[in-house]
């Protein structure tokens, strides 16, 4: 009659020797692809000199053909500058090149260094030379250059408490500042 062998209804897992599950496939490509896009942002620009503060100071000083530009937006330029920038936030910078001579030497700076580095490279796809880049952006000028910087604290008066506007209340008496 018929007769059931004790190992017939055992499981035998499958061998799978030199293959490559699917979803290891796509977590390895979706990792790469996560390196290759930070890479990307904070790869340094060829023909841009990333300089810091202490050496962008000295530089832009030396230099006579410069022009010094603020890629913030004109709500962060107005917290604080570098005395004799001019204001190109980044998002018109495309649209602001008229403005920018090629044949002066441009330095650059930002908040924290990203967004400087980011105009450097579409001022190199249109031919502009002579670029350098505050490594750190302004942050690192305050704590540790003596560059004369405009500081503007916007006192907000906001339920019956003074508060100081952003970063800028710790170096009140470090720097002159002009209360608005």
């Amino acid at each position: 009659m018929f007769c059931l062998h004790k190992h017939a209804f055992k499981k035998h897992p499958q061998k799978e020797e030199g293959i490559v599950n699917t979803g290891s496939i796509i977590n390895i490509a979706v990792i790469i692809l996560l390196l290759w896009f930070v890479y990307s942002r904070v790869r340094p620009a060829k023909g841009l000199k990333a300089l810091g503060t202490n050496d962008f100071q000295n530089v832009l000083e030396s230099t006579e053909k410069r022009m010094l530009i603020d890629v913030r937006e004109p709500g962060e330029y107005k917290t604080g500058y570098i005395s004799g920038a001019k204001n190109i936030p980044l998002s018109q910078l495309s649209g602001r090149l008229g403005e920018i001579p090629k044949e002066k030497d441009v330095f650059l700076y930002c908040r924290s260094g990203i967004r400087s580095k980011n105009a450097a490279r579409i001022l190199l796809k249109n031919g502009y030379t002579g670029l350098v880049h505050l490594q750190g952006g302004i942050l690192t000028t305050i704590d540790t250059c003596s560059c004369p910087l405009r500081i503007y604290v916007l006192v907000l008066r906001q339920q019956n408490f003074i508060q100081i506007q952003g970063w800028i209340s710790s170096y009140i008496h470090m720097y002159k500042i002009r209360v608005l």
